[in-house]
Formats: C-alpha cells, sequence, structure tokens
C-alpha cells in the first residue's frame, strides 16, 4: 500500500471505486435513504461536505437532519425459550441513537422499510427521541403524532 502524507491510499480508493454494485454496500444504502429523505422533506436543502464526521446527514432550513433506516424484523428466537411461531409474531423496525455525540441533532428522520421498500416514515425531535432509540411495531400506534 502506498500512503503519502495526507493519509491518500490509491489501492484502496481504486478498489473502492471497483465495487460492482455500490448501493449494496452500506454506505451506497446509507446514501440512497438520505437522498430519499431529501426528496421528502422538499425545500432548499443543503448537504454538507461529503464528510463521513459529521454528527447529521443534511441541513434542511437550517435544521440538522440525521437520517435512520430500518427494514421489518421478525424475530426467530428468544433466549432460554422455544422458537416463536413467525405466523404469530409482529414485526418490529428499530432505530438507535447512535453515538454519543448525536446531542447537536435538532431531527431524527426514520424510514420504515419492508423488503428494502419505504413503508413509512417518521420525524422525531432530538427530545423525543429516547436514548436507548425507538422499537415501532406494525401493531402498535406510540409514535403516529410523528408520521410524516
Amino acid at each position: 500500500m502506498t500512503t503519502n502524507k495526507t493519509g491518500y491510499n490509491r489501492e484502496r480508493r481504486l478498489k473502492r471505486r471497483k465495487t460492482a454494485n455500490y448501493l449494496e454496500t452500506t454506505t451506497g444504502k446509507g446514501r440512497f435513504w438520505e437522498n430519499f429523505a431529501c426528496k421528502i422533506l422538499g425545500g432548499k436543502i443543503t448537504r454538507p461536505n461529503h464528510n463521513l464526521n459529521n454528527s447529521f446527514d443534511f441541513l434542511w432550513n437550517g435544521k440538522k437532519i440525521d437520517v435512520k433506516s430500518s427494514n421489518l424484523y421478525y424475530r426467530h428466537f428468544r433466549k432460554n425459550k422455544k422458537p416463536v411461531n413467525p405466523l404469530r409474531q409482529v414485526g418490529v423496525w428499530r432505530f438507535d441513537r447512535g453515538e454519543i455525540f448525536k446531542k447537536d441533532i435538532d431531527y431524527f428522520f426514520c424510514i420504515c422499510l419492508r423488503n428494502n421498500k419505504a413503508e413509512k416514515w417518521y420525524l422525531f425531535p432530538n427530545p423525543i427521541f429516547p436514548k436507548r432509540g425507538v422499537t415501532i411495531t406494525e401493531r402498535t400506534h406510540t409514535f403516529d403524532f410523528y408520521l410524516f
């Protein structure tokens, strides 16, 4: 590997460009849903530089927005219990707050996915978003006030 003083690694960058399907990577999926959120919110949205060290994903009318996405998840096993019948289960979407430094975020935009397609989305203000994250189920309507 050749790295110069600025930390630029030519081989790694070339390998990154050769990825067959960018949307299959974790970064690609994140960028896709960030762009989706930009389109949904509308208005004049200015993105910060594409630096991954920012605590927010984009700016919307001067507010810092962090985008979260989660596929519908069914628990197959419970700790120390028999396997659960999948037909009787309720699916959940789980959104974690992330790093501790996300205190300066104004809103969390959470996208609920079913088979990688957006089903519904929520816009939570930072003080309302719990420190341990949010779990949304298919049947409960606790957070419907924040549906966008």
